[in-house]
């Protein structure tokens, strides 16, 4: 879709893609812990929607000079060049940064849990790239990527209003995040059950 053709180049394409992908994973993962969580996720979605934004206009514009029988280098470049773009952003809040963040906003009652579901949508996010997106490219070729821009779009939004930040805080601190509220509540409610009854237990004073 980009008008590389021969096999060798493609080749190259995907192992600089993986070396690439390797580099910029760990050089975030030395880094990612020493930011605010918060932040990292909003700068990650904001800057995946970018990307994937541009890719789609440039991929447009490839695609349609290829359909006419031309070739545009210009938008050929700059879908690769998006293409490489989005592992760096990917990095910054979906990798390293995802495990770390689940074991701080889950109780550690839910935490195992709260892994293993996340694992689970993993997995089938990654079935789902791999088996439908040839499909969705092969049908309808780069209007495919607005379907990311849409949901890209909606997890901007999904973090802004539900990430709570929890970098620098104990866990104590962390106990008036909405997430730990019920245990906050249930509680505060034992505690002042214990004190009435405390207090009527006591013989009066003369």
């Amino acid at each position: 879709m980009v008008g590389i053709k021969n096999s060798m180049e493609k080749q190259k394409v995907n192992l600089g893609y993986a070396c690439w992908s390797l580099l910029t994973g760990f050089a975030v993962s030395l880094i990612v812990t020493k930011f605010r969580r918060r932040s990292l996720y909003m700068l990650c979605t904001i800057s995946l929607l970018v990307v994937y934004t541009g890719w789609t206009v440039a991929l447009q514009k490839a695609t349609t000079a290829e359909d006419a029988g031309g070739h545009n280098n210009g938008a050929s470049i700059a879908s690769l060049f998006f293409m490489f773009a989005y592992q760096p952003c990917y990095n910054i809040g979906l990798n390293a940064l995802t495990y770390t963040y689940m074991v701080e906003v889950w109780p550690y009652m839910e935490r195992s849990r709260g892994i293993a579901v996340f694992q689970l949508f993993g997995r089938l996010a990654a079935f789902f790239t791999t088996f439908v997106n040839p499909i969705g490219l092969q049908n309808i070729s780069w209007k495919w990527l607005i379907v990311y821009c849409c949901w890209l779009a909606y997890e901007v939004l999904f973090v802004y209003f539900f990430f709570p930040e929890t970098a620098n805080r104990t866990l104590e601190e962390l106990a008036f995040c909405k997430f730990y509220t019920t245990i906050v509540l249930e509680e505060d409610i034992s505690a002042d059950y214990f004190q009435s009854v405390r207090g009527r237990s006591r013989p009066p004073r003369e």
